[in-house]
């Protein structure tokens, strides 16, 4: 697997153009930039601690940098001007990119939005879109034109659809991606879009026949949903306006269910947890499970985490063995709720494990009564050894 770098560009141009081009740099004369190294370990790189003001500036200018690319391909999206093209497999982006596109003279002619699923929407200056060799060369490389046309003035299709992202709670939620696809047509993608800040999305200038919406990418915080939207544009969109309404597409979040029962199986209420990322920080503390013994933890981002025992009710043992758990990055539908059960056992229990098998408790599971018990039976034999001694030297 290819990690992606700022060679992309080459890659780009060699996969739709099959010619080398010049690096140009956003905001700069034509520059070739340095090439990255061609495989970097940078997650042993991120787990190391840096100072918080270490090169601070330099990532203020990227934030701001991201955030303006961000804006000018939500643009190109609305339009509906752009060519998309999927990279192959063996291409994995790690990151949002935006690459100038030139040609072997240096001379812009496009910029090229890469996404971490792969699409890449390709924005034409307005001398390129109207060569009709470019359009010709990336249509031949397998881009997919994606135009929309103005509504009551254009003569080709008219169709038009409409749904909206949102959460559990019917709130908007901006920034998640979508493909369309064809499904008549072998499911050739026609549009990629976008969520709008109220959860809206719109795609016009489609034609009759079936289509299918695809989640590429849930919103930051949210699982990806697997499950698709299905619609059809009648054969009336080639001479009059249709809207059609794809419904509702819901984002999802992970959720956790920590049961904490005695050797019984009975639920004990009181306990008290909390959850901490992988890394070990404290993400949510203090909470007790209620009178069914059960916690129910909720709003849970995709990634790996750990639960603990913080307190354990009155009366039974501390277990503070942190436990493992991890939200998938996408589910089918709403995820089912994770599980996670923890036994406490009574202080005034004495505990039995068989062979090979460590104590439940985090703590060492024994009472203090057992270590009182334990000092009389070491005291008595301290004394016991004492007198046999005294009683040998005094008969020498």
């Amino acid at each position: 697997m290819k990690k992606i770098t700022g060679t992309l560009t080459v890659l780009l141009m060699v996969l739709l153009f099959s010619f080398s081009p010049v690096w140009a740099a956003q905001g700069a004369d034509t520059k070739p930039a340095p090439t990255a190294p061609a495989k970097t370990d940078t997650t042993a790189q991120a787990d190391k601690p840096q100072p918080a003001d270490k090169d601070s500036g330099e990532a203020a200018d990227k934030a701001e940098t991201d955030s303006a690319a961000s804006a000018e391909k939500a643009a190109v999206l609305k339009s509906g001007n752009y060519y998309t093209f999927k990279l192959p497999e063996s291409v994995v982006v790690t990151e949002e990119l935006a690459l100038p596109l030139t040609d072997k003279d240096g001379k812009l002619y496009g910029t090229a939005y890469v996404g971490t699923d792969g699409v890449v929407i390709i924005s034409l200056t307005e001398e390129a879109a109207g060569d009709a060799a470019v359009a010709d060369r990336l249509e031949e490389a397998g881009a997919e034109p994606a135009v929309v046309q103005t509504l009551g003035t254009q003569t080709g299709p008219q169709g038009s659809v409409v749904f909206r992202k949102q959460d559990e709670n019917s709130n908007g939620l901006e920034g998640a991606r979508f493909e369309l696809l064809k499904t008549d047509e072998n499911n050739r993608i026609v549009a990629a879009v976008t969520s709008g800040a109220d959860g809206s999305v719109r795609c016009d200038g489609l034609a009759p026949g079936t289509y299918r919406v695809v989640e590429t990418q849930a919103p930051n915080g949210f699982l990806r949903n697997l499950e698709i939207l299905d619609f059809t544009v009648s054969d009336s969109a080639q001479t009059q306006h249709v809207v059609v309404d794809a419904g509702i597409h819901t984002s999802y979040q992970g959720r956790l269910s920590i049961l904490k029962m005695d050797e019984e199986r009975t639920p004990l209420p009181g306990a008290r947890f909390k959850i901490l990322d992988a890394n070990g920080y404290t993400l949510q503390k203090d909470l007790v499970t209620d009178s069914d013994g059960r916690i129910w933890v909720s709003n849970l981002a995709p990634g790996r985490y750990q639960v603990m025992e913080t307190e354990a009710p009155s009366g039974y043992h501390l277990d503070a063995t942190p436990v493992s758990f991890e939200v998938a990055s996408e589910a089918e539908g709403e995820p089912a709720a994770m599980e996670v059960k923890a036994i406490n056992v009574r202080r005034s229990s004495k505990l039995r494990y068989s062979a090979g098998t460590a104590s439940p408790n985090a703590d060492t599971g024994v009472d203090s009564m057992d270590f009182l018990g334990l000092g009389f039976v070491v005291v008595a034999a301290v004394i016991g050894a004492g007198v046999m001694v005294y009683q040998k030297t005094k008969r020498k």
